[in-house]
């Protein structure tokens, strides 16, 4: 059996913009002192929507679908922006103005060598193993994939969304890239049956 398997890695703007506001809402509503803050943090009150929770994981759950079926992450993220704001922020025009600042913060880090080009560099290299490993369980299972698997990563855990897992497809973080491959690996595979 020849391995046609192959993984593209890509980060995305979007998912990855979606866990900056995620950990703005966390770091806001975890404001006891034992909390570990995330990045950004961000001192300012946010309006966010009260089923904030709930919207976000619809949301992360349709943009996955809409990328799966080949939309294109910066056509999301430049041209429907508001659709995150509308989502999952109060409509007053003060959250606007703050939804406005953070999509802005997001662009500069996000491009900048600390954002996109950093989470690039730390996973690169330690995917040979994750790739072995799931190459390995396909010849062992005597499956032949239907194409590759598309990873997205992100800079952090998606905590608030429980659709990170698709046949071909997983939007996984860095921390799982780094230090929890065999989980990883294990949870990929279900991806690829």
């Amino acid at each position: 059996m020849v391995n046609s398997f192959g993984i593209a890695l890509d980060p995305p703007y979007t998912f990855n913009f979606l866990i900056y506001i995620q950990n703005i809402y966390l770091n806001q509503k975890n404001t006891e002192e034992d909390y570990f803050y995330k990045h950004p943090y961000i001192p300012s009150k946010i309006s966010f929507k009260k089923d904030f929770e709930l919207q976000f994981n619809d949301l992360f759950d349709e943009i996955s679908h809409r990328i799966m079926k080949n939309d294109h992450d910066l056509v999301i993220f430049y041209e429907e922006n508001e659709l995150i704001y509308n989502r999952l922020f109060e409509q007053t025009p003060e959250s606007f103005n703050k939804y406005n600042d953070i999509y802005k913060a997001f662009q500069v880090w996000w491009r900048s060598t600390a954002g996109q080009s950093s989470i690039e560099m730390h996973v690169y290299e330690r995917t040979n193993s994750l790739y072995e490993a799931l190459s390995t369980y396909l010849k062992k299972k005597k499956i032949i994939p239907s194409k590759g698997l598309k990873i997205n990563l992100i800079f952090d855990k998606c905590i608030l969304s429980n659709s990170n897992f698709h046949p071909y497809f997983a939007t996984v973080s860095i921390e799982e890239i780094i230090f929890y491959q065999e989980e990883l690996a294990s949870n990929l595979k279900g991806c690829l049956s």
